[in-house]
């Protein structure tokens, strides 16, 4: 299984541990083991459960919080000297501590019990958990593009917990039932073995050189592939036709390419066309299909079929999608104000009401979004 960047693959691996699918992860971290992940199921962890001292030394510093390692030692020494939990002695007075040590640690206390306190739906919870904490700041301001791909998979946490949710889960009890459903997954996951048959999982870039006798090119959308970036730039642009000729030629004997028509992806849910590489290959090479479900223009002049009148139903599991607040509506050349990526500019309205999405130009990417999940002003 093929696809454009690595955040692309926690939605198969989750799928294929619930189902005992043995697959294993080329060139990349398993979603649930990168490192941005985990410090933020470290803050839920902590959240539900302020004796997790694991979880609370992994992130009480992250982002930098100016507490060091000296500070930390200092608390754990003072908690088993009374008894009590590290978190409980984070802020006492101490006279081998600063006033900086004290006032640090006692401003981290004080965000956890913030947070124990909201009363939100769980993925505006774990939305505001990232934002809260710092981390969404951190990771948005950086110049880094890589720290770019980990904010949309701390985001994809987002997504996750509206799979995994029943509809209108709130509090701390439905926190808790998400991480116990994480947890099945990481440990799934740990007990994977690379040997025997199984699934392959790999970024066409880790694919270049490779062969296998049945390939699925997955993300054949606009702005996913072709990524996003490369829009603008015709050499960029270039580089993904060749990276999606790459992929075509290591079907050995099966090759089944595939596109979504709506991706809940790094906590937002938006739709894309059907990437136009799809329309360079010979009609007579494929076998098309698709399904009845269809919600905005742009497919059947791919698929050659007539426009299917039924919308995609949301599923059981989540919340109702539309908010309860009136949809604003946008014309071309609106500024909206993105709690992601910031301010930008919308360049193609398509649609009416409750189905309106927009084209928009963000200053570090340019995203498609449905408007009423988008978090944005």
């Amino acid at each position: 299984v093929f696809y454009r960047i690595n955040a692309q693959s926690r939605i198969f691996e989750d799928v294929f541990n619930k189902r005992q699918i043995p697959y294993r992860l080329i060139g990349g971290v398993r979603f649930y083991a990168r490192k941005e992940v985990k410090d933020i199921l470290a803050y839920l962890r902590l959240i539900v459960n302020p004796q997790d001292s694991v979880s609370l030394q992994r992130i009480i510093n992250v982002p930098p919080r100016g507490i060091g390692d000296r500070t930390i030692t200092k608390y754990a020494q003072l908690a088993a000297q009374t008894g009590a939990n590290l978190f409980d002695t984070l802020g006492a007075e101490t006279a081998e501590l600063n006033k900086r040590a004290v006032q640090s640690t006692s401003a981290f206390k004080k965000l956890i019990q913030d947070l124990q306190n909201l009363d939100l739906l769980l993925p505006e919870f774990i939305d505001a958990v990232i934002h809260k904490s710092g981390y969404h700041e951190l990771l948005a301001a950086s110049a880094d593009e890589s720290d770019f791909e980990r904010l949309e998979n701390v985001l994809e946490l987002v997504s996750i917990s509206r799979e995994y949710t029943s509809a209108g889960a709130s509090g701390r009890q439905a926190l808790a039932e998400f991480l116990e459903q994480i947890s099945l997954m990481t440990d799934a996951d740990n007990a994977k073995t690379e040997s025997g048959d199984a699934v392959t999982l790999m970024t066409i870039h880790s694919a270049k050189g490779l062969e296998f006798p049945v390939v699925f090119l997955t993300g054949l959308e606009e702005k996913v592939l072709p990524h996003f970036r490369s829009l603008n730039e015709t050499a960029q642009l270039e580089e993904e036709r060749r990276l999606c000729y790459v992929a075509i030629t290591r079907a050995q004997e099966q090759l089944f390419l595939s596109a979504a028509r709506i991706r809940s992806q790094a906590g937002e849910t938006s739709y894309n066309e059907i990437s136009r590489f799809v329309a360079e290959i010979p009609a007579e090479l494929l076998d098309k299909k698709e399904t009845a479900a269809r919600l905005f223009g742009g497919y059947t002049d791919y698929l050659n079929a007539p426009a299917p009148q039924t919308k995609i139903p949301p599923r059981a599991s989540r919340p109702a999608a539309t908010p309860a607040k009136t949809i604003p509506h946008y014309t071309v050349g609106d500024t909206v104000l993105h709690d992601t990526f910031g301010e930008g500019r919308v360049l193609k309205v398509f649609g009416k009401g409750a189905e309106q999405a927009l084209e928009i130009q963000f200053a570090r990417a340019r995203k498609s979004l449905l408007v009423k999940y988008a978090k944005m002003n």
